[in-house]
């Protein structure tokens, strides 16, 4: 199997948006990270996509800082319908120059919405994306 480049796509907002949001979420957040001693960029990088998939809240077997993203997530969910997770892309060594995104990055799911003729075939269309070596 050869190495090549790999096509993706993230729907973004920015931290000043999730603060009109869940400035309390947030900010308790942050705080909970400082007091933990972990760096927003480690938590990006490292803890947030477990942090999120098994939706950890016991304070017995996780910081407080996890369950304070985790309770970030929720809230704003709750207020927009949007998913919430952030994410981190070392465009330097992961990616190109020419992406989008670099560093932490707030991502947000459940932004599409089929038109009358999709939501009739959606069992049978399927989302893909490409990249072409020039």
């Amino acid at each position: 199997m050869g190495m090549g480049y790999s096509a993706n796509e993230v729907y973004t907002v920015s931290e000043e948006f999730i603060k009109e949001i869940c400035q309390k979420e947030f900010d308790n957040f942050m705080l909970e990270l400082e007091n933990d001693e972990v760096e927003f960029d480690d938590f990006a990088r490292h803890d947030a996509p477990e942090t999120i998939i098994s939706r950890k809240t016991n304070d017995d077997e996780t910081m407080k800082h996890t369950v304070a993203y985790v309770e970030l997530c929720l809230v704003f969910q709750e207020k927009t319908g949007l998913s919430l997770e952030v994410m981190y892309h070392d465009q330097e060594n992961d990616g190109d120059r020419y992406d989008e995104i670099g560093g932490i990055v707030w991502v947000v799911g459940d932004v599409y919405q089929y038109t009358p003729a999709g939501e009739k075939y959606k069992d049978k269309i399927e989302r893909k994306g490409f990249v072409v070596f020039g």
